[in-house]
C-alpha cells in the first residue's frame, strides 16, 4: 500500500511539473510570435518613416514596437533555462540597442538594407526558439497559432512591398516577397478546410477570403505599384483585424 502511494505522489508530481514545463513553453511561443510581429511592423514602418518623415505617429509607433520587443525578451528570459534560447536573447538585446540608435538620427536610405536583413535574422532567432520549446500542439492550438502567424506574414509582406518601391534595385525583395505570400496563402487554404461551425467566424473567414484575393491582386503587380494607403488598409489593418477574431475565438475554445 506505501508503495502505491509513493507511485501516486510522484505521478502527480511528474504530472504538475509537466503543465508547469507546458504552460511556460506556451509563454515562450507566444513571446516569439510577438517578436516576429513587432520585428517586421517596425521594419514596415520605419519604411514608412524614410518615405514620410513628418509622419509624427510613425515614429511613436516605431517606440512602442521597440518596447514590446523588450517586453518580450524579459518574458522568455524568465520564463526558460535553455542556453541557446539564452544566447539567442543576448543577440536580441544588442541588436535592438541598434535599432533604437537608428531611431535617434534621420531615417537614410543607406541604412534600409540592414534593417530588412536585421529583421529577417530576428524573425530565425524567434523561430530557432519557438523550436526549443515546441510540444504537440491539438487541432485548435494550432488554428491559434496559425491565426497569429499570419498576422506576422501579413506584416513581412507590407514590409518587402515598401522596400520594393523604395530598394529598387534589389532583384530579391520580389522573390521574399512572392515567398510570403505563398506562405499566407498556404495558411490561409488550413483556415478554409477547417470546419468551422459558429456562424461569426464563417463569415469572419469569408472576409479575410474576400480582402485578400483583393490586395493580393496589387501585391503581386510587378509593373505598376498599387497606391500605398490602399494596400496597407485593405492588405494589412482589415485582414489583421479579422484574424484577431479568428485568434480570440480559438483562444477560448481550447
Amino acid at each position: 500500500m506505501k508503495r502505491i502511494v509513493i507511485v501516486f505522489t510522484l505521478m502527480v508530481g511528474l504530472s504538475v511539473a509537466m503543465q508547469a514545463a507546458v504552460r511556460g513553453d506556451v509563454k515562450v511561443l507566444e513571446a516569439t510570435d510577438t517578436i516576429r510581429y513587432r520585428i517586421n511592423d517596425f521594419t514596415k514602418n520605419y519604411l514608412l518613416y524614410y518615405l514620410f518623415p513628418q509622419k509624427v505617429y510613425l515614429k511613436n509607433r516605431l517606440t512602442e514596437d521597440l518596447l514590446q520587443l523588450d517586453e518580450s525578451f524579459r518574458e522568455i528570459s524568465v520564463t526558460t533555462e535553455d542556453k541557446k534560447t539564452k544566447s539567442l536573447l543576448a543577440y536580441f538585446v544588442y541588436e535592438k540597442a541598434r535599432l533604437v540608435e537608428l531611431l535617434r538620427k534621420k531615417p537614410k536610405k543607406k541604412d534600409l538594407a540592414a534593417l530588412l536583413l536585421t529583421s529577417e535574422t530576428f524573425s530565425e532567432g524567434a523561430d530557432t526558439i519557438a523550436r526549443h520549446h515546441a510540444y504537440e500542439f491539438s487541432e485548435n492550438e494550432k488554428m491559434f497559432m496559425r491565426a497569429r502567424f499570419m498576422k506576422q506574414e501579413i506584416e513581412e509582406i507590407l514590409k518587402y512591398y515598401i522596400a520594393k518601391i523604395i530598394l529598387t534595385d534589389d532583384p530579391q525583395l520580389q522573390k521574399k516577397l512572392i515567398h510570403s505570400i505563398k506562405k499566407f496563402d498556404k495558411n490561409l487554404d488550413y483556415i478554409n478546410q477547417y470546419a468551422y461551425t459558429d456562424e461569426k467566424i464563417l463569415k469572419v473567414r469569408e472576409r479575410i477570403d474576400r480582402s485578400w484575393k483583393f490586395a493580393e491582386k496589387y501585391l503581386t503587380k510587378r509593373k505598376r505599384m498599387a497606391p500605398l494607403p490602399l494596400v496597407m488598409n485593405v492588405g494589412g489593418k482589415h485582414i489583421e483585424s479579422f484574424l484577431n477574431v479568428l485568434e480570440i475565438y480559438h483562444s477560448k475554445s481550447e
